[in-house]
């Protein structure tokens, strides 16, 4: 190694120790104990299937899982049990995809089950 590449080395690494800060300082852990949390936790629940009913001559269910469809077109095709049934735009029967509105952009899934 040249004394030019040596030279070189040491102003780098003095150069990078001295826009160093430091470390920050840590929280004391009675304040952190009662921080909120920085991502978000979720509880395991046992997930409750829907009851069966009869649409389009099929035997179909919700399932427990919402899923983000964001902006999917959809158009709406019937409702059966107090569940209103979309399908994916320009899909005719026999459907193969159904879905019901779970929220905002969340969707559950409508599955044939026969």
């Amino acid at each position: 190694m040249t004394k030019k590449t040596a030279y070189m080395v040491a102003i780098a690494c003095g150069a990078a120790l001295f826009g160093c800060n430091g470390w920050p300082r840590a929280a004391d852990y009675k304040q952190a104990e009662h921080k909120p949390e920085k991502y978000v936790t979720y509880t395991a629940t046992a997930a409750r299937p829907g009851e069966p009913f009869t649409f389009d001559h099929r035997r179909w269910m919700v399932e427990p899982k919402a899923v983000n469809l964001h902006e999917t077109a959809l158009q709406p095709v019937g409702s059966a049990a107090g569940v209103s049934i979309y399908a994916p735009k320009g899909e005719q029967a026999p459907y193969g995809a159904l879905y019901t509105p779970a929220g905002g952009t969340m969707w559950r899934a409508v599955v044939p089950i026969e």
